[in-house]
């Protein structure tokens, strides 16, 4: 009976946690300009100033881990310009 008590209970805590992280990280990795894919399968996407690969979101990691969102995040220079009002369009379309 302990033992059924303290799975239930652990398993309660994990999908509190979950439904709480899921609804409170406001870091978008793929804006960041410290995010990178990598070409390992296992761990498929990275960030530079954590120095890590993971196969969840970065930004995920780091709150799950500190508790708190990803202090390192800062816009890619491409959308710090776009955000400063420089409408510029670069590249193609098709």
């Amino acid at each position: 009976m302990t033992r059924n008590l303290a799975y239930a209970l652990r398993k309660a805590i994990h999908n509190f946690l979950f439904r709480v992280m899921k609804n409170t990280n406001p870091v978008d990795c793929f804006q960041c300009k410290h995010f990178y894919v990598t070409w390992e399968q296992s761990n498929p996407k990275g960030c530079q100033a954590f120095g890590f690969k993971t196969r969840k979101m970065p930004s995920a990691v780091v709150l799950e881990t500190s508790g708190e969102p990803c202090l390192k995040f800062e816009l890619k220079d491409h959308l710090k310009k776009q955000n400063a009002g420089n409408k510029k369009k670069s590249g193609w379309t098709a």
